[in-house]
C-alpha cells in the first residue's frame, strides 16, 4: 500500500499532517494498531484537481458507522497528497463537482 504514495507525498488526517513515506508508514501502522474498522467505498467523484472517495467506516468505535471524505491528488500513477475529513452527512461530502461513478 505504501508504494502507492510518491516519495514526497503528504497525508492530512483531519488536522494532523504526515510528510514522506516513512511518516505515512508510521501513520498507517498506528491507525491499524489503534482501531479495528472496516471501510466501504460508497461513492467516487473525480474532478480536475483530485479524486474524492466517500467511505463508510464502521467498527468498535464511538459514533460508528460514520463517513469519511478521502481526497486524492495524483502525480502520474502515485498519490501526491491525501486529505481525510470526517463528514457531517453524505450530502456535504458530495459537494465536489464531478461525475459520480458509484
Amino acid at each position: 500500500m505504501l508504494r502507492a504514495f510518491a516519495p514526497s507525498a503528504t497525508v492530512r488526517d483531519e488536522i494532523v499532517e504526515f510528510a514522506g513515506r516513512s511518516r505515512i508508514h508510521q501513520w498507517l501502522e498506528d491507525i491499524t494498531r489503534r482501531q479495528e474498522l472496516s471501510f466501504e467505498v460508497v461513492d467516487v467523484i473525480p474532478n480536475l484537481a483530485s479524486i474524492v472517495a466517500i467511505v463508510r467506516a464502521s467498527g468498535d468505535v464511538p459514533g460508528s458507522p460514520f463517513y469519511l471524505r478521502y481526497a486524492f491528488t495524483l502525480s502520474g500513477r502515485t498519490i501526491d497528497r491525501l486529505e481525510i475529513d470526517l463528514c457531517a452527512s453524505i450530502p456535504s461530502c458530495n459537494g465536489s463537482q464531478g461525475r459520480r461513478l458509484l
